[in-house]
């Protein structure tokens, strides 16, 4: 991108437009950062914010419109023409995940301190486009680490399994009511899951970082055919990424 940024979460409408989020250090200060591109990647037009949020993740409803997730619970509204709009979840916490499937109607995963080394997981739910916001715990994980629905029903989340904390266990939850109750799919040992994305009710992908990689510690992949009944994974080069994208 030509840019010296930690960048955090990229989201493309088609082949050529789409949008990447993170931070970057300037003048001595951490700010958030928002680039868009329309030639595919070749070049990126930088959309900075006004405050110092870090973003961590990116969605779009079209290329002129995106909403981003940051470090302090705050959700942003971005437009192609650089207008921003922030909306307050009324939770406080890390809101690392989000997901929208129309200008109105979205979610977002909260990562809520409850002590020195624990942690919550709660989905907010709004369909008024940020203005208001409901939301529940996830109960069966403490970090969401990925989310994406396809509709106002289905939706999937990868996370660090709470009743697994010991032996490291991340899963994949699949809820078919708008994410009021939620049902284990897969479960994996020692890999991180993260960055979830499904095209349709069946095809989906999953990033994952892990010991079982080729040459050690790298990316690992799984995707499924079935609406996540079943999961095939395969194994990368020592590499790692922090996001993934397919149009």
């Amino acid at each position: 991108s030509n840019t010296k940024a930690d960048l955090k979460g990229i989201y493309f409408a088609d082949s050529m437009r789409g949008w990447a989020v993170g931070k970057k250090w300037e003048k001595g200060k951490c700010c958030g950062i928002i680039l868009l591109t329309r030639d595919g990647g070749i070049t990126w037009k930088e959309k900075k914010g006004k405050n110092a949020e870090h973003f961590e993740e990116v969605d779009m409803i079209d290329i002129n419109n995106a909403w981003a997730s940051g470090e302090t619970g705050r959700i942003f509204h971005v437009t192609s023409d650089g207008l921003w709009t922030k909306y307050d979840t009324g939770v406080s916490g890390t809101s690392n995940q989000l997901s929208f499937i129309t200008p109105l109607e979205g979610w977002v995963s909260i990562q809520v301190k409850t002590g020195k080394q624990e942690y919550s997981a709660r989905i907010l739910h709004t369909t008024d486009g940020g203005n208001t916001w409901e939301g529940r715990n996830i109960d069966e994980i403490s970090v969401i680490t990925g989310i994406d629905f396809i509709d106002s029903k289905n939706g999937w989340i990868t996370g660090f399994e709470t009743k697994e904390a010991s032996r490291l266990t991340w899963a994949i939850f699949h809820t078919a009511d708008g994410g009021i109750s939620w049902n284990k799919q897969y479960s994996e040992r020692y890999t991180c899951l993260y960055n979830i994305q499904f095209i349709d009710k069946y095809n989906g992908w999953i990033m994952g970082i892990g010991k079982d990689a080729l040459f050690g510690l790298g990316i690992s992949y799984f995707s499924t055919t079935d609406g996540g009944l079943t999961w095939k994974k395969e194994n990368s080069l020592y590499l790692t990424g922090s996001d993934f994208y397919f149009v």
